[in-house]
């Protein structure tokens, strides 16, 4: 496929998620902590399964950089 087609899919997967999403209501109360959870498992697994822990701390030095520059932007 060329570029073209590939702009021409990704609008039209966000015009269909769109309609879609307003057809069905989502409370999303809640959902802060469950996707807060949901990272430290992912985390604290692949720290466990891995010999060196370079994945895991520039994950940790990655989301804090990101996180002061936010931080500093607001």
């Amino acid at each position: 496929m060329g570029d073209g087609a590939g702009l021409v899919l990704l609008g039209c997967r966000r015009g269909a998620g769109r309609l879609l999403g307003g057809l069905f209501p989502f409370d999303t109360k809640g959902l802060d902590f469950v996707m807060t959870a949901m990272f430290v498992v992912i985390f604290v697994d692949n720290f466990l399964k891995e010999k060196q822990h370079w994945s895991s701390l520039i994950g940790i030095a990655g989301g804090t950089i990101v996180y002061m520059l936010l931080v500093q932007m607001m």
